[in-house]
């Protein structure tokens, strides 16, 4: 594998290694916007961090740091005026919303100041001469790159372990599914108690065993069909859809398990909560 050495050393101000330029860091810590650099390191094209005029830098530098802290610790106060007047006279949410934003900005600039005076002030303290190190480039690059293959396929591990995990899991919602489906039909293969009420009152008994729910079903429809057709009215059916309930159970008389249980168009009869006896009145005065 072919070499490229280049020198590389700390910088003063940030702390990242950097390729080194005789004494001084390259370019860095900019963005690309337009085809161009934009902004720089405070520490670039300036002495690296191993170099003796560093700590003069490091001393500027927190005396710049400094005074921008003091400006803007002299400005909150006023900003905090500011805002708790037009808090306390201002109706406009957003021009308050506004504000408010604007003064946790400057309080979190506050802190990132201290926090960087902090920062390099530790480094002024820790300082040692030193050269900069010659580095293999292509061999640093080489090692990222397996660095970075390594960590795709770990994630992508994880992500097929993840996906196995959840696979693995609807299928045995399914697997559950269908043995609950199963028995369900068993027992309804069984020779069950069917009763129908309507207006809250039992109209209709009677036994059969079916093999699936929709042979059910055609069973309520059918008794509530037959019931209806001797009801006195000329009401259509679908005013009366919700004066029906349907319960198919184990044993007679309501006891035993309840296989089902409906409401109109299928909503479970243990939510219904009507007045039958104002239903019924409805009906006397209406006719439906």
């Amino acid at each position: 594998m072919k070499s490229r050495i280049q020198n590389q050393s700390e910088c003063t101000i940030c702390g990242n290694t950097q390729a080194v330029k005789g004494h001084n860091m390259v370019a860095h810590g900019y963005t690309i916007r337009w085809g161009g650099q934009t902004g720089n390191c405070y520490g670039a094209f300036k002495p690296h961090y191993g170099h003796k005029d560093a700590p003069a830098l490091l001393e500027k530098a927190i005396v710049d740091v400094q005074n921008e802290l003091e400006m803007a610790q002299g400005d909150l106060p006023y900003k905090e005026q500011e805002h708790a007047k037009l808090v306390a006279e201002s109706e406009h949410r957003l021009a308050i919303s506004e504000s408010a934003k604007a003064l946790n900005h400057a309080k979190a600039n506050i802190a990132s100041l201290v926090a960087t005076v902090e920062a390099l002030s530790e480094r002024l303290e820790n300082w040692k001469e030193y050269e900069p190190r010659a580095v293999d480039v292509e061999a640093l690059e080489a090692e990222e790159r397996q660095k970075r293959h390594e960590e795709a396929q770990e994630r992508k591990a994880e992500k097929a372990k993840a996906q196995a995990e959840k696979d693995a899991k609807a299928a045995a919602r399914l697997t559950k599914a269908a043995e609950k489906h199963s028995k369900r039909l068993a027992e309804l293969a069984q020779e069950n108690h069917y009763r129908l009420w309507y207006l809250g009152e039992v109209v209709s008994e009677w036994t059969a065993a079916v093999s699936s729910e929709k042979e059910m079903l055609e069973q309520y429809y059918q008794a509530r069909d037959k019931h209806w057709s001797t009801i006195d009215t000329k009401a259509p059916l679908y005013y009366a859809m919700d004066d029906y309930m349907f319960e198919v159970r184990t044993q007679a008389n309501g006891k035993g398990k309840r296989l089902e249980g409906l409401y109109a168009y299928g909503t479970p009869s243990k939510y219904l909560k009507r007045d039958w006896e104002s239903r019924k009145q409805d009906i006397e005065k209406n006719g439906y």
